[in-house]
């Protein structure tokens, strides 16, 4: 499948991110959990923990939670959003990430300046994909890891007006180091579906689906 769908507004798109992350915040008693993170930024993709020491690294897409908390201390570590100022409520001041507001299809940073980008959940909610892979290339450095996570094949919403398939990893023009699939698990949250190996799943082509991808680009 490609980019299809539905054509929200941006407002539309950023009010109900927001609401959703509300009532994350509200449901976990005013403290939004991070702690399944570095799992998936390490061991999932079986990078060491310590290979990120004195790294660059960079969450496009990163929401309010601390996604970058797990970093070694010696790393600098970026969250990309374009609600970092209303995500301010939620705590966000508190994380040791610098917070950049602003959407991935024009990051205000200079060319090939991170050693690691991230995009967990979050290439369907933009409002350019074509855009936002362009700005990925760009800021990776030559032979930098990018690691990425989306749902492909679902029908488009309001936050995810962009419905992808399994060939979006070849838009990147990466080195493609590990690819897998898993079928959508009933009242499961990405994270919780993608750790089950018992989700794995060939069929790319089906109907919500997760996609999980290390990448390297090309020198």
């Amino acid at each position: 499948m490609s980019d299809g769908g539905l054509h929200f507004s941006e407002e539309d798109k950023r009010s109900t991110e927001y609401i959703y992350w509300w009532r994350r915040w509200k449901s976990e008693k005013r403290k939004l959990l991070n702690s399944h993170y570095e799992y998936f930024y390490t061991e999932y993709f079986d990078v060491p923990k310590v290979f990120y020491e004195d790294k660059k690294v960079i969450d496009v897409g990163c929401g309010p939670r601390g996604s970058l908390e797990w970093v070694p201390d010696t790393t600098t570590a970026v969250g990309l959003d374009p609600l970092v100022d209303q995500y301010a409520r939620f705590g966000i001041s508190d994380h040791k990430a610098i917070y950049i507001s602003s959407g991935a299809e024009s990051i205000p940073v200079p060319t090939e300046s991170f050693d690691c980008v991230f995009a967990f959940n979050s290439l369907d909610h933009v409002t350019n994909v074509d855009a936002c892979i362009a700005e990925v290339r760009r800021i990776l450095k030559p032979s930098g890891l990018f690691l990425f996570m989306v749902e492909i094949n679902h029908k488009p919403t309001v936050q995810e007006p962009h419905t992808l398939g399994a060939s979006v990893v070849e838009r990147f023009g990466f080195d493609v180091l590990d690819l897998r699939t898993y079928r959508q698990v009933d009242n499961a949250g990405c994270y919780d579906t993608v750790k089950d190996e018992r989700n794995r799943a060939d069929d790319d082509g089906a109907s919500d689906m997760w996609l999980t991808a290390k990448m390297r680009k090309k020198r």
